[in-house]
């Protein structure tokens, strides 16, 4: 029964773990990895003209993080041993299928629809569906 206990708390923690996860890190992870990178470069190149969108992203992955650093505080010896354990085993499990997970192209093509108004539109032609309507 103690193991039964155990395995079922394990899993609830691992839940909530996953949860969180996806609530802030997950997004966070793709500000830092994918956007703020991708305005530098876009930024260099003359594609962009304003680094509004680089603190656009800077700015809402360092706020996401701070968010889930408050979120796992205050999860954070909430219950017994193994609540805490299956957080950080779904935290984990969260970070993992965030950085091995498939890579869409289409994200580049809504990058720059996001950012529109800082696309130099001689450098990119971006067309909606709307204005080909």
């Amino acid at each position: 029964m103690y193991w039964f206990n155990f395995a079922a708390i394990l899993a609830i923690g691992w839940g909530v773990g996953v949860l969180a996860w996806l609530l802030t890190g997950h997004q966070a992870t793709f500000y830092f990895v994918s956007n703020v990178p991708r305005a530098q470069r876009l930024w260099r190149s003359n594609v962009l003209t304003s680094r509004i969108p680089i603190l656009k992203y800077l700015t809402g992955g360092l706020l996401l993080l701070v968010l889930g650093a408050v979120l796992m505080k205050q999860l954070w010896g909430l219950w017994i041993r193994p609540f805490d354990i299956g957080l950080i085993v779904g935290g984990a499990t969260g970070v993992l299928n965030s950085l091995i997970g498939p890579q869409d192209r289409s994200k580049q093509v809504d990058f720059l629809l996001a950012n529109r108004r800082y696309v130099d539109d001689s450098k990119v032609a971006i067309s909606t569906e709307d204005e080909m309507s």
